[in-house]
């Protein structure tokens, strides 16, 4: 049984049910059988109503994707799976509406789901699927509690981003919401931010210039390197400014570091590759968020957002994000990875072309 559905039966038994829950799931996990065991748990404990939830039968369980030919959830979408949501459970004890990938909401789509998790009916639960907080609406996720997958053998319960703790420790709304993005989910970064404080923006102004200024090799080696000797939290933010910068390098014409880049990376391994391709999405994400008005980390980053957003239409850079999500999944495969990498890089160079 996974951790999170463990929680979840907790959390039934001691009647804390809250209006909505995100899953955090890497992209190659089973969304929509992790989305439904959860589902079940809510929905009902017999053990006949929990087989029908687990085949997608169950009269409670409402379910929600992207429609063939489309690119997102539109407002009509969402708003139909609402209206039949609020009637009364028909067999169990809830009604869950599971969202497989609650990234792909459209801006409006959000915006209706936003309405009734601000009254939400007492037995009606959302359930939604992503890989990160920083794709989602901030007033959404503020009124959601956050979850995802521990180790098999860690068998305490910890949400995803543990806000009042570190806001507590020092750091600020902004400064949670960038090491959220660059933690994707590993603990062993939150706690190490519990326990002694970094001063997140110096670290990241220092972190960059370094990447802006260094060879071409050097760069390369801050976006696939850990060192040992430093706390993680800096070699995170490391590695996380070495990817931005080396967007930036390439935008501003070194066309020499995309076949550099694919090759260094592919030697390094798969591992390498999707820590690449998935940093790569965060700052695509980013971009978009910008691009559609949704809030950003800091003015700071706002700034620098904004150069890359004069040069990149809305269109490209949604496609952009279709194709190396599509490339990060096949990571998995067996597929050539330096043919993977060298692929994101010229669609990445791409960008900055169109």
């Amino acid at each position: 049984m996974s951790s999170i559905v463990k929680t979840i039966q907790q959390i039934v038994d001691t009647d804390s049910v809250a209006a909505a829950y995100i899953l955090l799931l890497p992209l190659d996990d089973d969304r929509l059988k992790i989305g439904r065991s959860v589902a079940a748990a809510l929905i009902s404990p017999a053990p006949s109503e929990v087989d029908l939830v687990l085949r997608g039968g169950h009269p409670d369980l409402l379910e929600l994707t992207v429609l063939r030919g489309k690119e997102k959830v539109g407002r009509d979408q969402i708003g139909e799976m609402i209206r039949t949501a609020q009637f009364a459970p028909i067999q169990g004890e809830r009604r869950v509406c599971l969202i497989e990938r609650a990234e792909e909401l459209s801006l409006q789509a959000a915006n209706r789901l936003l309405k009734i998790l601000e009254e939400p009916p007492s037995y009606l639960v959302f359930v939604l699927c992503a890989t990160g907080i920083s794709d989602l609406l901030p007033t959404i996720v503020s009124r959601s509690q956050v979850l995802r997958p521990l180790a098999e053998n860690d068998q305490s319960i910890l949400p995803a981003v543990d806000e009042p703790r570190l806001i507590a420790a020092g750091y600020t709304i902004s400064d949670i919401r960038y090491l959220t993005t660059i933690a994707q989910g590993k603990r062993e970064l939150l706690s190490a931010w519990l326990v002694q404080y970094q001063d997140i923006r110096q670290l990241k102004v220092e972190a960059r210039k370094r990447a802006i200024k260094s060879t071409p090799h050097d760069l390369l080696t801050a976006v696939i390197a850990v060192d040992a000797s430093k706390t993680c939290v800096i070699a995170a933010i490391e590695q996380r400014e070495a990817v931005i910068a080396l967007i930036e390098r390439i935008a501003g014409g070194e066309k020499i570091l995309i076949l550099y880049a694919a090759q260094i990376l592919a030697k390094q391994g798969r591992e390498t590759a999707e820590g690449f391709l998935r940093n790569l999405l965060c700052w695509c994400r980013e971009l978009l968020r910008y691009k559609l008005y949704l809030p950003v980390s800091d003015a700071e980053e706002e700034a620098e957002l904004q150069n890359f957003a004069d040069r990149i239409q809305l269109a490209t850079l949604i496609d952009m994000m279709h194709a190396v999500t599509k490339l990060w999944q096949a990571i998995g495969k067996n597929v050539s990875v330096d043919g993977i990498l060298l692929s994101s890089l010229i669609k990445l160079a791409g960008l900055f072309s169109s």
